[in-house]
């Protein structure tokens, strides 16, 4: 697989350690939008976090057991986000795709350009046959953009999500191989 997999004025790159203060930095930047919605992301999110995430990323990239891959600048340099593709199943071929960005890039394109890439790389690269993408069923900003890349809906699962130990209901939307936006 080669890295970094190259956008429209970003690329989708592995997380090296020298990411952590970005990352850390957009945690505590967007701890009121993403963290309203992903529990890792909080306002006292640590340097020892940031550095953990990393580690642990690194370990599930070389494992081939997730893709955990950070969004920054075409030239690789200042991070926006992160997109994943996690909690593959082999057997059945599958796995979930997710996606945040930092609250000072957010509706900018950003998001709509990295999930396209990491679907492309999950359908044609990993060979997937179906990428699920679960959001929070109030999350009306991640449910549009999983329509965008051409996520199908598929229902909504009751008491998918723990978000700050309340569960939630999840919009689940699944997106297959020649079904995908570009």
């Amino acid at each position: 697989m080669e890295f970094p997999l190259v956008g429209i004025d970003l690329c989708l790159r592995p997380w090296q350690e020298n990411d952590a203060i970005a990352f850390q930095e957009a945690a505590l930047e967007s701890s009121r939008t993403v963290g309203q919605w992903m529990n890792w992301c909080h306002a006292n999110y640590s340097l020892q976090e940031a550095h953990d995430w990393i580690t642990a990323c690194q370990r599930t990239l070389q494992e081939g057991s997730a893709y955990e891959l950070g969004i920054f600048s075409g030239d690789g340099l200042v991070l926006y986000g992160g997109v994943g593709i996690n909690l593959i199943n082999r057997m059945h071929n599958y796995a979930n795709i997710g996606y945040w960005v930092r609250e000072n890039r957010q509706q900018q394109g950003i998001a709509l350009d990295a999930v396209r890439l990491a679907l492309e790389f999950g359908l044609q690269e990993l060979q997937l046959q179906r990428l699920e993408i679960v959001v929070a069923e109030t999350n009306l900003a991640s449910r549009k953009l999983a329509e965008k890349v051409g996520g199908k809906f598929e229902g909504i699962l009751r008491n998918r999500l723990l978000i700050s130990g309340v569960t939630h209901p999840a919009a689940m939307y699944s997106v297959i191989p020649h079904e995908q936006h570009q």
